[in-house]
């Protein structure tokens, strides 16, 4: 059987744009009462540092935002189901106000550029804030993800998080890469967890901690050809026709997505340095593709966890997929993803927690 966990990065934008009500508080609660419904639920990786910060803002408007947030978490682990772990983007502490907007520093992005100090104290207090929050549900914080994955380099943040109680951390994506911040193409595994090593999250060790890895999927990958021809670029990828209600959703989710974020405002896009290889790639490249439901169409996603089903036939393993309430302008391709694996899958996949697979696995 097949332990799928669903996860969902549940923040705003890293630049500290977007609205909250728009952005997080309402697809959220439309998401919350379809899992109800279809018995169902996802992993929530809850940015603390916007909260903290929001919280403690002494605006009333924020900390209007501030009590909203702290009711949708309620609500969040009230269904069993759901589960709610840690997640932090550095940069918000150390936010500035300047009446209008929150401007976040671009040089904060890493938990593990920080120093060990700064690094423990996030952590520390985002997990007694969460705690203390949800003590009346019984809720144990355990599992850590880094903002944007930003987690290297991790030997100080595995001494925090071994040192706190945490039991795992789900910051790699094995093919993933980012100047100046990770590299993860020759991290352990693409699926199975690891114990990791004393230095860093991305090797197998003797340590106490397990990485989970966000399950990808080497591919022959087009960006040029997703852009201008998606129904065949989409085929090309995944061996597999994409219906048209899905290359819908996709192009309207890009749309939505560019006037919320534009480009010029995403900070790994400025990362990139765009000489003749970086254009050649996005021609036609071999690269991971993240089993990322909110980026995924629901068939190549369904089509993807299919060939897992035949692969690891009669064995029990995890599989984390991720997603980002930010990036779903609605829940229609997740729910559709829900409503297949429940239907056709039912007996080779469980949609599980971070909860569960840790005392199971």
């Amino acid at each position: 059987m097949i332990d799928l966990v669903l996860t969902n990065d549940w923040e705003l934008f890293g630049d500290g744009s977007g609205d909250f009500y728009d952005v997080q508080m309402h697809p959220t609660i439309d998401l919350l009462s379809f899992l109800k419904e279809n018995n169902s639920g996802i992993t929530f990786f809850v940015e603390v540092g916007q909260q903290l910060i929001f919280k403690n803002s002494n605006i009333y408007e924020y900390e209007k935002i501030a009590k909203s947030w702290e009711n949708i978490l309620k609500q969040i682990i009230s269904n069993p189901l759901n589960d709610i772990q840690l997640h932090i983007h550095p940069q918000w502490f150390f936010a500035t106000f300047d009446g209008n907007y929150w401007t976040l520093p671009e040089d904060k992005w890493s938990i593990g550029q920080l120093d060990y100090e700064k690094a423990e104290e996030l952590i520390v207090n985002g997990k007694k804030y969460l705690e203390d929050l949800l003590s009346e549900y019984n809720y144990k914080c355990e599992v850590y993800r880094a903002g944007a994955y930003y987690i290297e380099p991790s030997e100080n943040i595995i001494k925090i998080l071994e040192n706190q109680g945490f039991v795992a951390d789900t910051s790699i994506t094995k093919g993933r890469k980012v100047d100046g911040y990770y590299d993860y193409t020759d991290s352990e595994d693409s699926l199975l967890p690891w114990n990791v090593s004393d230095k860093t999250v991305k090797y197998k060790g003797e340590n106490k901690l397990k990485e989970f890895p966000i399950y990808s999927k080497k591919l022959l990958y087009s960006e040029a050809l997703n852009k201008f021809f998606p129904k065949f670029a989409n085929t090309l990828h995944y061996g597999v026709i994409i219906p048209d209600d899905e290359l819908e959703w996709i192009k309207e989710r890009d749309r939505i997505k560019e006037i919320r974020y534009p480009r010029e405002r995403r900070a790994y896009k400025k990362l990139e340095k765009k000489d003749f290889s970086w254009y050649l790639e996005k021609v036609i490249a071999s690269k991971y593709v993240q089993l990322d439901y909110d980026y995924l169409p629901a068939t190549a996603f369904i089509t993807i966890i299919e060939k897992l089903c035949k692969k690891y036939k009669n064995q029990d393993i995890p599989i984390i997929a991720s997603g980002h309430i930010k990036d779903a302008h609605t829940n229609y391709n997740l729910e559709k993803i829900i409503n297949i694996l429940q239907k056709d899958f039912k007996d080779r996949v469980n949609i599980s927690s971070f909860k569960k697979i840790i005392e199971k696995y």
